[in-house]
């Protein structure tokens, strides 16, 4: 049986991805750092991912033949800028090593679409990479150096490179929950001018996407989106919609960042070459979101 090295695998893809992976028949090993149980089913390790040597026991411990590499600093408010991504950099080539040291012959991890930069238009796999914070130039090291590694020692290495990815459980720092909730208790909600068009990718078709990449014999980078472009603007007034609070929107209160670029729409190549495809629509994943924070709201 396979045996999969999941990090973060508490977090908010980590949850939705490990029951696929179960089910698919692996041995899920789940990496966690803070107390409490890890995923059902899945044997849960806790494990500092900076501490050189507790990687090397870990690894040595379980001796996975897949990884599956999700965890990284996102839980600070200052991540994209925070020199913690310098140690996570260091921390995910310490990990490939220990990994592939022992026995490892598959990985995975997640990037991130922003590592495409100020580029506008629909992202490709072979788009050059242009990092503009801290955080995406961190991200873009590790899938350098682990797609470079996974060359030289003959091993496949897929470098998931996740759209805005949705639904619930999403972090609430993140747009669609911070909306809903101000919408919610019927706060108006300072938005830019909205006219960024992103590729919005529910977690549960990201989970299938990893999951099915962990399966496969692939190399190279994967972008994990949908194809499809929506606007802030839209996303945030379709929100407003679901709670009837369509006057409570913003647009033009805060402005867009230099950085931002006009369009960012995923080209899936490798994804659908494997047969995947997003099996739900939109307007269904963001209503359950939607409710979701709204019933929170309301119990609060």
């Amino acid at each position: 049986m396979p045996r999969v090295l999941v990090t973060g695998a508490n977090g908010f893809v980590g949850s939705a991805v490990v029951p696929l992976l179960l089910a698919a028949g692996y041995d899920v090993h789940a990496v966690v750092q803070a107390a409490g149980a890890g995923p059902a089913g899945a044997t849960t390790h806790r494990c500092d991912l900076i501490d050189e040597r507790a990687v090397e026991a870990l690894c040595g411990r379980v001796r996975a033949t897949h990884l599956l590499h999700l965890a990284w600093c996102t839980t600070l408010a200052d991540h994209k800028t925070s020199a913690e991504n310098l140690r996570w950099v260091a921390g995910g080539a310490r990990l490939l090593e220990a990994f592939r040291g022992n026995g490892g012959t598959r990985v995975v991890a997640a990037g991130t679409y922003a590592e495409y930069g100020s580029f506008s238009g629909v992202c490709e796999e072979t788009t050059p990479a242009a990092p503009a914070v801290l955080y995406t130039a961190a991200k873009w090291a590790v899938g350098s150096l682990a797609l470079a590694y996974g060359a030289r020692e003959g091993f496949p290495v897929s470098w998931a490179r996740l759209f805005l990815v949705y639904g619930a459980g999403e972090p609430a720092i993140r747009l669609i929950p911070q909306a809903a909730l101000a919408l919610a208790r019927g706060e108006p909600f300072a938005a830019t001018d909205g006219r960024q068009v992103r590729d919005f990718v529910h977690v549960s078709d990201v989970a299938a996407a990893l999951a099915l990449l962990v399966g496969a014999d692939h190399h190279g980078i994967a972008n994990v989106g949908t194809g499809t472009g929506r606007s802030i603007a839209d996303v945030l007034f379709a929100i407003a919609g679901r709670l009837q609070r369509r006057e409570l929107v913003r647009l033009g209160a805060i402005p867009r960042s230099g950085l931002e670029p006009d369009t960012q729409i995923a080209e899936p190549a490798t994804l659908r070459a494997l047969g995947w495809s997003p099996q739900l629509d939109f307007e269904t994943g963001l209503g359950a979101e939607v409710d979701l924070v709204a019933a929170g709201a309301l119990r609060s």
